[in-house]
């Protein structure tokens, strides 16, 4: 039985500055909202830690355990909703090789369905929901 439930989800980033940078290291938090199978989470429970909260629910854990749970489809991102390349590269990981080869390759097609944005000036990229969860629903690997 899937029991989805809309969540936010926080880890921190340590970035570590290259060797003789004159800049200190620092750890960035990422806060976003995603949708997760509580029916099972058990097994990770104790990596995952539930702040309080009135309107949402929020969890806090490493980001290799949303790494695992995404890969094994227990975390989802919210469908319709535009997620930044910066936050998708983190829960994809090894995934988001096969992201930016789709993105490159099927760029119109992809802008012209709705699945991605693509905003010219800064040439930031924003990944719809739906686009990132079929990457791990499909199995993608890359074909060409």
């Amino acid at each position: 039985m899937n029991d989805y439930s809309n969540i936010k989800i926080i880890f921190m980033d340590k970035k570590t500055p290259r060797i003789n940078s004159k800049r200190k290291p620092k750890t960035i938090t990422y806060e976003e909202l995603m949708i997760i199978n509580f029916s099972e989470i058990k097994p990770y429970s104790e990596s995952i830690v539930k702040i309080d909260d009135i309107n949402t629910i929020i969890l806090e854990a490493n980001l290799n355990i949303w790494r695992q749970l995404y890969s094994k489809k227990i975390l989802r991102f919210i469908e319709d909703r535009k997620y930044a390349a910066n936050f998708c590269r983190k829960i994809l990981h090894d995934n988001y090789k096969t992201l930016n080869l789709l993105y490159e390759n099927m760029g119109n097609d992809l802008i012209k369905s709705g699945m991605i944005s693509y905003y010219e000036p800064t040439k930031k990229r924003f990944f719809k929901g739906k686009f990132l969860n079929s990457i791990i629903e499909n199995n993608q690997t890359l074909f060409w």
